[in-house]
């Protein structure tokens, strides 16, 4: 336990002494996105269209979900593009159609990434120390000691280099996610409507509605009779 406890001082001062001041980030680290709702005439058209525009600034599509049919259809898509391209991106996407909704936003991250770049050092520094003295070690409960802490110090490396690689992309790249649906039409069906007169003569005012139905090119479905007290109605 002493031999173990004397190689993690070791390690930790030496670590220690190769330690320089604090990082600085020469420019604020962003990460910028932006949502937008547009009604087009044609959805798979658009979508082309918003493809097109992220091609050509030097993005890519990241996703797209479509559902519905026809006039129904609708698109969610997501594209990426250069962080300088952002703003240029978002006007000509907004000239595919009608725009209902638009949602801009960015996060400074800077802190966040100097902070994961001072991790990734340290534990740099510290698998350093761990080698040189892994060359110098020469009792088995020691050189145990230095393979186990050199295991967890790489580990971190791992996942400290991971984390400051999907930071970087998404400061490097602008999110924008794009839903595209086309307006709402008619439901195909017929107009209708219904109205109460009262006449004089039932029977012969039912067959000039029936005239007045048959010159319009039109049909009638049903005839209801009824008569009531001294009342005679007809429903059609």
């Amino acid at each position: 336990m002493r031999s173990e406890m004397q190689v993690l001082a070791k390690v930790e001062s030496e670590s220690a002494g190769g330690a320089s001041g604090a990082l600085e980030i020469a420019e604020p680290k962003v990460i910028s996105t932006a949502f937008l709702s547009i009604e087009v005439d044609l959805v798979e058209a658009a979508t082309t269209q918003v493809r097109d525009i992220a091609d050509s600034l030097g993005g890519f599509l990241e996703n797209l979900n479509n559902s519905g049919a026809d006039e129904g259809q609708q698109a969610n898509m997501t594209v990426r593009v250069p962080q300088a391209q952002f703003s240029d991106a978002v006007e000509r996407i907004e000239l595919v159609g009608k725009v209902q909704s638009k949602n801009l936003g960015s996060e400074d991250v800077s802190e966040r990434f100097i902070d994961l770049q001072a991790h990734l050092k340290s534990s740099i520094r510290e698998e350093e120390s761990l080698l040189s003295l892994l060359g110098r070690t020469t009792t088995v409960s020691e050189v145990l000691t230095i393979e186990r802490e050199l295991t967890r110090v790489r580990s971190n490396i791992e996942r400290f280099q991971g984390q400051l690689n999907f930071l970087e992309r998404r400061i490097d790249l602008a999110t924008i996610t794009v839903s595209l649906f086309s307006p709402d039409k008619a439901s195909g069906e017929p107009p209708s409507a219904s109205m109460r007169i009262e006449v004089n003569g039932v029977t012969d005012h039912v067959d000039a509605v029936k005239s007045l139905v048959a010159s319009s090119n039109g049909v009638w479905w049903t005839l209801f009779w009824c008569r009531c007290a001294t009342e005679k109605r007809a429903r059609l």
